[in-house]
């Protein structure tokens, strides 16, 4: 049971990592096409 529920933290845990390190590449394409523009 407590096995489980670590992993379902940990599973829990990366996911938010991973969104978060895809939005921060996301937002660092974005800054590149302004600086582009200008």
């Amino acid at each position: 049971m407590t096995f489980y529920k670590k992993l379902y933290i940990f599973i829990m845990i990366s996911k938010q990592i991973k969104e978060l390190y895809i939005s921060k590449k996301h937002e660092n394409k974005s800054d590149k096409k302004e600086d582009r523009n200008v």
